[in-house]
Formats: C-alpha cells, sequence, structure tokens
C-alpha cells in the first residue's frame, strides 16, 4: 500500500446554506473555533500531516486566520480552494478564474507569508483555463480530479432531493474514465514545469469514491465495502475530508436534516475518521 494524504475542504455553513437553499443563520466563526481544532486533534492522534483547502475570502475573519496560523505551526499545508468558492466555474470566463484563483493566492500569501502550491476546484471542476493559471502562478499540483462515477452519483442525489443547483459543476463527464493515479501535465508555454494531478482516490476497478461525505451517506456496507478492498490500495492514497464533518452538533434544524453528513451523530462520524485513518496510515 502507498501512502497517505489527508485532505480537507474548509466549506464553510455558508456553502451548504447557499447549497440546500437554508436560511443563513449559522455562525461563520463555529468551523474555525471548534471543528477545525477537533480535526487538528485526529490528525494528531495518528501522526498525519493533512493539506486545508481554505476559500480566500475567509480570511477576512479573525477566527480563520488563527486557526491557518495554528495549522501551519503543526506542520500541516494550506492549500487554494478559490476566493469565494463559486460553483459555477464551468461557466466563468477565463478573466472570472482567474479572479477566483489568484485572489485566494494572494490573500493566502500575504496573510500567512507563505505562497500556496497546491490547488482545488470547488465541484471538482478543472479545465484548460484553470490548468494555465496553475502554471502562470507557478503551483506545484492540482487535485480537483474525483475520477469514476462519484459526480454523476452527486448531481442524482441532490437533483432527486430537489436541491441541486442548476449552474453547479460536478466535475466533467470524462473523469468517467480518469486516471486514478497521480500523473504529471506539462505546459508547451512552461516547458520547465509540470503540474502534477492528484486524484482523489476511488475504490479499485469500482472506481466508487472513498471521500468521507460518502461514507457518512451511505453507511456501514459501504465502509465494509472500503475496508473489504483497501489490501488492493496500492497507489497512494487521497483521502478527502469535509470541515463539516468535524462539527459536533448542526448549527439549526435545517441542515441537520437536509446536509446527508450532519445526520450522522459525531462520535460515529469520528470513529469512522479514525478507523480510515488507521486503515491506510
Amino acid at each position: 500500500m502507498g501512502t497517505l494524504q489527508v485532505h480537507v475542504d474548509v466549506d464553510n455553513f455558508s456553502v451548504y446554506e447557499n447549497e440546500f437553499a437554508a436560511p443563513g443563520a449559522a455562525g461563520s466563526g463555529y468551523i474555525y473555533e471548534r471543528a477545525l481544532p477537533n480535526a487538528l486533534a485526529l490528525f494528531e492522534r495518528y501522526g498525519i500531516k493533512a493539506t486545508f483547502f481554505i476559500v480566500g475570502k475567509e480570511l477576512e475573519q479573525d477566527s480563520c486566520k488563527e486557526f491557518c496560523r495554528l495549522a501551519l505551526s503543526r506542520g500541516h499545508e494550506l492549500a487554494n480552494h478559490t476566493y469565494r468558492h463559486p460553483t459555477d466555474l464551468h461557466r466563468m470566463t477565463y478573466a472570472e478564474k482567474e479572479y477566483e484563483i489568484r485572489q485566494c493566492d494572494e490573500r493566502l500569501s500575504e496573510t500567512l507569508n507563505k505562497k500556496p502550491v497546491g490547488f482545488r476546484a470547488p465541484g471538482y471542476y478543472l479545465d484548460d483555463d484553470i490548468l494555465h493559471l496553475l502554471f502562470k502562478l507557478g503551483y506545484s499540483y492540482d487535485t480537483s480530479v474525483l475520477p469514476g462515477y462519484a459526480n454523476h452519483l452527486m448531481r442524482l442525489y441532490l437533483g432527486m432531493n430537489g436541491k441541486v443547483e442548476l449552474d453547479k459543476a460536478f466535475g466533467r463527464n470524462r473523469y468517467l474514465f480518469a486516471s486514478q493515479n497521480t500523473c504529471f501535465i506539462g505546459s508547451a508555454e512552461h516547458p520547465e514545469r509540470l503540474l502534477y494531478e492528484v486524484p482523489i482516490s476511488t475504490v479499485p476497478f469500482l472506481r466508487l469514491p472513498i471521500h468521507s461525505t460518502f461514507i457518512y451517506t451511505l453507511g456501514s456496507p459501504y465502509f465494509s465495502l472500503i475496508k473489504s478492498m483497501s489490501r488492493l490500495f496500492s497507489e497512494s492514497i487521497v483521502y478527502l475530508f469535509h470541515a463539516i464533518d468535524f462539527v459536533e452538533e448542526a448549527p439549526n434544524d435545517f441542515l441537520a436534516s437536509q446536509v446527508p453528513t450532519l445526520r450522522l451523530p459525531y462520535p460515529d462520524r469520528l470513529r469512522i475518521a479514525g478507523e480510515i485513518l488507521e486503515m491506510f496510515k
């Protein structure tokens, strides 16, 4: 089995409020003050150094800045998750995409005195414009691709529940056949550079996602399937959490009923997270 890379998409409650048309009542500081420190404690227990993908606009909050400094001081990495977490990257112009990526890059660099080198797009969407911008900004890797059926399953699930945003990108159709292994991408404009594409891991052969949202949503049978096939993972494992996975209690009843992750009690989420880290570590 290869090495384990742990990623955390730091999406605040506002992302879910927009996606599920929820009332904007959730506090914005809880994610940084309570949930993400829970994540740090878990990772420390298992000797894990994680990468946190930060939404640039969130750095306007002191709680976000303080968490980012704490994570860096403990040896974790911070990466670019765009400036505002737009769900319609696939409809944006090149200039609009550049604004999203460059603004987050500058906010992270200026606030923390450390330039990010990694990027993940909201909605797991990657195109030639984004690749061009990552080369232009000197990034080392992208990790936006979720191979296999996952993007179709997410769209189907939200569509069946009447929650899907019409303009939200869930990856691209070509990801159904995307490589499950890390590869590199070259650039004619920057021949001296290589950009690594680090896909989020899926179950070998079945190409089903192993990231936390699916495990928490599909429950014990799905988790048992992953455990039974874990010995088949030979490449590096990229396991993706979301900040909301570490929320102890939902901020309101609406999100508790609508967001699949929050339906599972926190102790159960924490137990599963620990088993995943132990299994792949």
